[in-house]
C-alpha cells in the first residue's frame, strides 16, 4: 500500500515511517528536512520539498514566523504538484489542503494529523493571551482560517494526540467519526541519575516556546507570590524572545532568583541541573517535554491544557493544575518546596513506572497500526461509519 506522508519538516514522522514500514508500506517522504535527518533504518522514498523561510530561519539564525503561514501554502502546492498517486496522503495540519484533494479525487484516503487545538479556539486564546502580556494581538489571516476549517471538512480521518485537542473539535463541529485520538508517547531513553545530590535548596525547571502558549506569565505571578528562599527558577528559552514580551522581562529581572538560559549542547544537563519541572501552558495539544522531563527523574507540575497528562493519569509524580490560575501553581509548587521527602518519593515512583514500562509497545505506534491495518487488509475504509471509528479511544 501507498503512503504518502506530508510532514512539512519532521515533526513526529519518523515514529510514523518506522511503524508504516513495520506494516509493509511504501513509504514517500515529501519534506524540506533533509532525509538524513530522518534518524530511521526504515526504507522509504524521498522528495526534497523546501519552505523557504524554514531555511532561511536556520541559515541566518533569524525568525521569521510572519511568513510562516505563506510558505506553508507553497509547500503544499508543490506537493500536490510533485506528488505520486497513492492509496493514503497522510498530511500534518497547515500543509496538506490542496494535496488531500487532490488524493481525494484520485480516490485516496486524507488522514491529517492535528496537533493543536481547533484553530478558531487557538485564537481565542492567543487573543486573550495577548491582552494578559499586553502585547498587540495578531490575528492569522481570514484565508487560513478558511484554509484550515476547510481541512478539518476534507479529511477523512483527524489524529489528535489528546482529548484536550480533540474536545476543541468537537465543540466546534467535527463530528466524532472523523477523530481519532493516538497519544504522542514516543519512547523516550530514561536518563534518571543512580542519585540526586542531596540538599536543601529546590530547583524548578520549565522550557517556553512561544510565550503566549506555554503559560510562563502564570509561573512568574505564582514564583513571585511565594518569594521561596533557597530555591531558584531556570527558564530554557531564546532570550531575544523577552525583547518581545515587555512585561514578562520586567517580571523577570526584578526576581533575583530566575535565571533565563538559552542553548544547551546536551538538553539532558538542564534536566539533571532541576529537582522539579512545571509546564505552565495555557495551551499545549500534547507537551512531550513532560515525558522527557519524567524520563529523567522529575516530578512535574503541569496544567489540565497539556495533553501528555493524559497519559499518566492518577499517577503521583504528575500535578495538574487549571491552566491560567497562578494561585493553583503556587499552591503546588509551595506544597513540593515544604516537603522534599515528597519529592524524592516521587522520584522513586518515577523510577519504578519507567522501569515497569519497558516492555510495554508505544501508544502512538498502536494507534497507527489499529488506523491503517483494516486498510492494508482491505476489509473497510479509514472512514467508515463503523462503530470502532465512530468511538475512537
Amino acid at each position: 500500500m501507498k503512503v504518502n506522508v506530508l510532514p512539512g519538516t519532521r515533526f513526529h514522522s519518523t515514529q510514523l515511517i518506522d511503524k508504516l514500514y513495520e506494516l509493509q508500506c511504501d513509504v514517500k517522504v515529501y519534506s524540506s528536512s533533509p532525509k538524513k535527518n530522518f534518524r530511521t533504518t526504515a526504507s522509504f522514498s524521498y522528495q526534497f520539498v523546501p519552505q523557504i523561510a524554514v531555511i532561511l530561519e536556520r541559515m541566518f539564525k533569524t525568525d521569521l514566523a510572519p511568513l510562516e503561514l505563506g510558505q506553508n501554502k507553497i509547500y503544499d502546492q508543490l506537493c500536490a504538484y510533485l506528488m505520486r498517486d497513492c492509496d493514503v496522503l497522510h498530511g500534518w495540519a497547515g500543509l496538506s489542503l490542496d494535496s488531500g484533494i487532490r488524493a481525494k479525487k484520485r480516490g485516496s484516503i486524507y488522514v491529517l494529523e492535528r496537533s493543536c487545538p481547533h484553530v478558531l479556539f487557538q485564537e481565542e486564546l492567543i487573543a486573550r493571551e495577548s491582552e494578559k502580556l499586553e502585547v498587540p494581538y495578531i490575528p492569522k489571516p481570514n484565508w487560513w482560517l478558511d484554509r484550515s476549517l476547510q481541512e478539518y471538512e476534507e479529511a477523512h480521518t483527524i489524529i489528535t494526540p489528546s482529548d484536550y485537542t480533540q474536545n476543541t473539535l468537537l465543540e466546534r463541529g467535527v463530528p466524532r467519526n472523523k477523530l481519532r485520538k493516538i497519544p504522542l508517547d514516543r519512547l523516550i531513553q530514561v536518563k534518571i541519575p543512580n542519585q540526586k545530590f542531596k540538599k536543601q535548596s529546590l530547583t524548578v525547571g520549565t522550557i517556553v516556546g512561544n510565550p503566549l502558549r506555554k503559560g510562563l506569565v502564570y509561573l512568574l505571578e505564582a514564583w513571585e507570590k511565594l518569594a521561596l528562599p533557597d530555591a531558584r527558577l531556570i527558564i530554557k528559552m531564546n532570550p531575544v524572545q523577552l525583547e518581545s514580551f515587555p512585561l514578562l522581562k520586567e517580571m523577570i529581572q526584578r526576581q533575583p532568583t530566575i535565571e533565563v538560559r538559552g542553548f544547551y549542547p546536551n538538553l539532558s544537563d538542564f534536566y539533571h541541573e532541576c529537582d522539579l519541572f512545571v509546564l505552565p501552558s495555557v495551551d499545549d495539544g500534547f507537551g512531550l517535554v513532560v515525558t522527557e522531563a519524567l524520563a529523567h527523574g522529575l516530578p512535574c507540575i503541569a496544567t489540565d491544557h497539556v495533553g501528555a497528562i493524559e497519559n499518566f493519569k492518577n499517577r503521583p509524580f504528575v500535578k495538574v493544575v487549571e491552566a491560567g490560575n497562578s494561585d493553583r501553581l503556587a499552591t503546588e509548587l509551595n506544597k513540593l518546596y515544604d516537603n522534599q521527602e515528597e519529592l524524592r518519593e516521587l522520584r522513586e515512583s518515577i523510577i519504578h513506572y519507567f522501569r515497569n514500562s519497558k516492555t510495554q509497545q508505544s501508544l502512538y505506534e498502536l494507534g497507527i497500526e489499529n488506523l491503517y491495518q483494516p486498510v492494508i487488509n482491505q476489509k473497510r475504509s479509514l472512514f467508515s461509519q463503523s462503530d470502532s471509528l465512530a468511538n475512537p479511544s
